[in-house]
């Protein structure tokens, strides 16, 4: 997996008030894709724990693991926080995603618990766009999400393999996962990692944000925990600096990942994390019309405003940026005048001879309606 968009551990260093851009002094801690993978420095491996079966197993690929009465069929996603699999509840009869968490980010007892406070907290969220998250367990020391299977992969994969989406798809996708965003922030929570890897798609094509509060678990340790955890392709610049997250900075992420989904390319390219990062904070907004011509001014503009190097200079609330995505693609519907490359809206044109009703027409009874007249 490329290295700039997955969720890594990031410690960052302030030199004077400035990001250092030494790479020495800006160490990054790829947690590993496999969360089975390597240990702590002082840390004994314990081959007979659950977690290594499960990777061995996921490995050969030969036989299913079981896991309670959960049975583990194959990996389905992979990342910094741990492996999600592709797992059938034998007692209900129905498939679900089971996410297997690192074994190092459950070592903590004040990780496990903020981690724990975070996943009952996400657990309560009930709204269409969102990952449901039905239970964690724990079996044999590994404790594991049990999620809603989303079976239509994801964003990052389906711009990889099919291209841009068309500007109204990506209207209606930024539209809906605000409204998720929102839904979450009335009750407290924020994000903290959105990209395109964490907006799934149902069979039915119906979008949905998944992997709510692991990254705000991790940031709410203390104030002398300096570590964040963050894509480094859609980080919003206030935490590259360190400075306290809102849910503009989730905001930033969602305009940045739309972006990607409008013009098939990540906000910044770089050749590595640490140039990605400085141009988070340094290089002028990316506009999306300048790498695709077909964009609306309107859309344009709108990611524009929404990545904003201030906080403050992007939109007051989510609701007001909904209000700006409804209305650039209410003016989809509208074809320019003079533009035959747009499509024609059906137009209801007034019959030149129709009669006009006297206004209290509509109040008469039908039989009296038609003597008035």
């Amino acid at each position: 997996m490329n290295p700039l968009l997955e969720t890594v551990r990031l410690i960052p260093f302030l030199i004077n008030g400035r990001v250092s851009q030494s790479c020495s002094q800006w160490p990054l801690f790829h947690e590993c894709q496999d969360p089975f993978q390597g240990t702590a420095p002082n840390e004994k491996q314990d081959h007979n724990h659950l977690g290594h079966k499960i990777r061995r197993q996921s490995q050969s690929q030969t036989t299913e693991l079981k896991l309670g009465h959960y049975l583990l069929h194959e990996v389905i996603g992979s990342g910094g926080m741990g492996t999600v699999y592709l797992a059938s509840d034998l007692c209900l009869q129905r498939q679900v995603a089971i996410k297997v968490l690192h074994d190092r980010l459950l070592s903590d007892p004040a990780l496990h618990h903020a981690f724990l406070r975070e996943a009952r907290a996400c657990a309560a969220l009930s709204h269409p766009h969102i990952i449901s998250i039905f239970s964690l367990e724990k079996v044999a020391g590994q404790s594991f999400l049990v999620m809603e299977l989303a079976g239509g992969g994801n964003l990052h994969c389906r711009v990889k393999d099919e291209g841009p989406l068309p500007e109204w798809a990506v209207l209606d996708l930024g539209i809906k996962i605000a409204s998720a965003l929102a839904c979450a922030l009335g009750k407290g929570i924020l994000h903290r990692d959105i990209n395109p890897g964490n907006i799934l798609f149902c069979e039915e094509e119906n979008p949905k944000l998944a992997d709510f509060g692991l990254a705000g678990s991790l940031q709410e340790l203390g104030e002398s925990d300096t570590s964040l955890w963050a894509t480094p392709g859609y980080v919003a610049p206030e935490k590259v600096r360190g400075k306290r997250e809102s849910f503009l900075s989730d905001l930033y992420s969602l305009a940045g990942t739309l972006y990607y989904a409008i013009t098939g390319r990540v906000p910044f390219e770089t050749n590595s994390v640490d140039a990605l990062l400085l141009a988070h904070l340094h290089q002028p907004i990316p506009i999306a019309r300048d790498a695709r011509s077909d964009i609306s001014q309107l859309t344009s503009d709108v990611l524009v405003r929404a990545m904003a190097k201030n906080p403050h200079s992007r939109f007051r609330d989510y609701q007001d940026f909904i209000s700006h995505l409804a209305f650039a693609r209410q003016q989809l519907q509208l074809p320019a005048l003079g533009n035959q490359n747009l499509p024609s809206s059906p137009v209801l044109v007034p019959k030149q001879n129709a009669k006009k009703w006297p206004w209290y027409h509509w109040f008469l009874p039908p039989g009296l309606a038609s003597r008035a007249t």
